[in-house]
C-alpha cells in the first residue's frame, strides 16, 4: 500500500483491488484498515420527505427527512416542491438540492441502517 503522507501520526494511503470492481478511493489510515468511503449512487423522491437511496456499498432503502430538514440551509426543503428538486451531486456524491443543502453520506447510511424513519 503506497503511503503518500504522514502527519502527526495519520497516514494517507492510496488502496486498490485488482479486481472488480475497480477501487482507487484515497482513505485515510489510523493505524488501521478504515472502511469504504460512502458514496450516494441514485436517489428517487417518494412520498412526504421519504428518499429511496442505493450507496456504493450495495445498501439500499428509504429513509424519511422530515425531522432533519431544521436551520436556515434546509427549512426550504420543508416545501415539497423544492423537496422534489433533490439529486445527486457529481462533485460530491451525496444528495443535494439547488439552494447548497445536502446531507453527508455517512449520515444517510446511518439513517438507512438504523431503520429509523418517521411514518
Amino acid at each position: 500500500m503506497p503511503v503518500i503522507s504522514r502527519f502527526l501520526g495519520i497516514s494517507i494511503a492510496i488502496l486498490y483491488r485488482d479486481h472488480e470492481p475497480p477501487n482507487s478511493a484515497t482513505r485515510l489510515i489510523f493505524g488501521r484498515r478504515v472502511g469504504t468511503v460512502l458514496n450516494v449512487h441514485e436517489v428517487e423522491v417518494r412520498s412526504g420527505y421519504r428518499l429511496w437511496l442505493r450507496f456504493n456499498d450495495g445498501a439500499e432503502g428509504e429513509i424519511d427527512l422530515r425531522d432533519h430538514l431544521t436551520g436556515p440551509v434546509f427549512e426550504p426543503l420543508r416545501d415539497p416542491a423544492t423537496f422534489a428538486t433533490v439529486r445527486v451531486d457529481p462533485e460530491t456524491r451525496t444528495i443535494g438540492w439547488p439552494n447548497g443543502a445536502d446531507f453527508a453520506p455517512e449520515f444517510l447510511h446511518g439513517l438507512l441502517s438504523s431503520g429509523v424513519t418517521a411514518l
